[in-house]
């Protein structure tokens, strides 16, 4: 996807900040639930669609504190590989960690598929985090360019 395609898109959806974007990334989960959520349900049934709604919570939970992260921080270069590092360790830690503990924990989420909800999940906010995170994302300003 090309740079000028996401920044039609961005600016033609209109998130005005943070929490727009955290907005629009849990109508676009809502709008993924279904199809992964009638996959769950009819492999395993109401514990399926339980699982499902896990994955899709944890998910958005931890790609919204990542684009918190990447807007609220300062966004100066001495500071560009603290973001990075902090929201990637957010936004892949808590699912891992959630899919870890829930599925030790509980035989009911584990036998329904939850870390592969997780994973799916996880891809596909991952594409709407990374897009919607481009809008916090200041551009260099090039030396020498004559006025």
């Amino acid at each position: 996807m090309s740079n000028e395609l996401a920044e039609h898109w961005l600016h033609r959806i209109g998130p005005r900040g943070p929490l727009g974007c955290c907005a629009l990334l849990a109508v676009a989960v809502l709008a993924f639930f279904p199809l992964p959520g009638w996959y769950a349900h009819s492999q395993h049934g109401t514990n399926g669609l339980l699982a499902a709604t896990v994955a899709a919570v944890v998910c958005w939970v931890s790609a919204s504190a990542a684009l918190l992260i990447t807007a609220l921080l300062p966004a100066h270069p001495e500071t560009a590989v603290v973001r990075l590092l902090l929201s990637m360790a957010v936004r892949m830690g808590v699912p891992f960690a959630a899919g870890f503990l829930l599925t030790t924990s509980s035989y009911m989420l584990s036998s329904s598929g939850l870390f592969g909800l997780i994973v799916a999940f996880y891809l596909y906010t991952l594409l709407f985090e990374t897009l919607l995170s481009l809008r916090f994302v200041q551009q260099p300003v090039e030396q020498g360019k004559a006025a």
